[in-house]
């Protein structure tokens, strides 16, 4: 079965808002698969995966950023110092390989 979660964060510190974000995503999954990532232009984006990782162990992270804001169940966020939003996901069968060239 495959079960997710999305959570996402506006606070002011880039690491904070990546730890905050990756701890509210991993609820109730016994062991997160993969994470997909987006943050805003205006975080500092090696602190924002910082935080992720502290959270999210050893899964992998795929993630891009954005100018604009994300769309969550609860509406389109953005922030002025900066936003992170994460989809995290979790199967008993599901596979996650890195590509590399």
């Amino acid at each position: 079965m495959l079960k997710s979660n999305v959570a996402w964060s506006t606070n002011e510190d880039s690491y904070i808002q990546g730890k905050e974000t990756a701890a509210k995503a991993v609820v109730d999954l016994v062991e997160t698969k993969v994470a997909f990532l987006y943050t805003s232009v205006d975080s500092d984006v090696a602190k924002v995966l910082e935080g992720a990782k502290s959270e999210l162990g050893t899964a992998p992270i795929i993630g891009c950023t954005s100018s604009a804001g994300i769309i969550t169940p609860d509406g389109f966020v953005t922030g002025e110092k900066g936003f992170t939003g994460i989809l995290a996901l979790r199967r008993s069968r599901f596979k996650s390989r890195s590509c590399r060239s």
